[in-house]
């Protein structure tokens, strides 16, 4: 009996050495060294007999059952793998051209912008700005027409693209300034609310081919 509770004894601390293991996960060297353990400590004696014999494989099925139920919750490692770089996208910039060519209310204005100015480069730009604004693409807006100052009154101007209509989008007037190569440029277009016909000034300013920008005063119907 006193062999029996030795017995019990050794295999428990077996188990105490297992499940106090700190990561929980057996390695190869600690299933062998547990293993190696097992057979060595029940006499050779009494693993001859066939009674005791009984007994001890169901311990060792035990312990294995035990092993096997550490091992599944166990959080599996995680097999780490190079990190391939991440390379932003890359956002393709909006052509002028390909507006022009697809959409007639832009070819319509572009033509007579180009004929009043004779800049390619400025009538482009202001194409682009009006796809800007009916995109609401803040970003495209403030590199041709606003500066950060300018914050809350582009919200505005924006809003009020929003509701135009660009299929009415047209050229009513082209004037030329006397003092300085700028233009202003007189649109007309329906709102898409209410249809209402309204015509609206925008300043475009030539410097240089270089040196182009774009200037609203207000955001109200004119």
């Amino acid at each position: 009996m006193m062999k029996h509770q030795a017995s019990h004894q050794n295999e428990h601390g077996f188990l105490l050495d297992l499940a106090n293991r700190p990561d929980l996960e057996p390695d190869p060297q600690f299933v062998h060294s547990l293993k190696k353990r097992l057979v060595n400590e029940f006499p050779a004696a009494r693993r001859k007999r066939f009674p005791d014999l009984k007994g001890g494989l169901g311990i060792s099925a035990l312990l294995f059952l035990a092993i096997l139920l550490v091992l599944s919750q166990a959080p599996d490692k995680e097999i780490t793998q190079p990190k391939t770089a991440e390379h932003p996208k890359t956002v393709e910039p909006i052509n002028a051209q390909a507006l022009i060519h697809e959409q007639p209310y832009y070819r319509a204005v572009y033509e007579k912008v180009f004929e009043s100015t004779e800049s390619q480069e400025g009538s482009e730009k202001f194409i682009l700005y009006l796809h800007a604004m009916k995109q609401g693409n803040r970003s495209e807006v403030e590199k041709l027409a606003f500066s950060p100052e300018r914050e809350e009154e582009l919200s505005e101007l924006m809003a009020y693209y929003s509701k135009i209509d660009y299929r009415t989008l047209s050229v009513a007037e082209i004037i030329p300034s006397q003092a300085e190569p700028s233009f202003e440029i007189l649109l007309q277009f329906n709102m898409e609310d209410s249809g209402t016909i309204v015509q609206r000034t925008v300043h475009l300013n030539l410097i240089d081919e270089q040196t182009i920008n774009i200037y609203e005063p207000e955001a109200r119907e004119n």
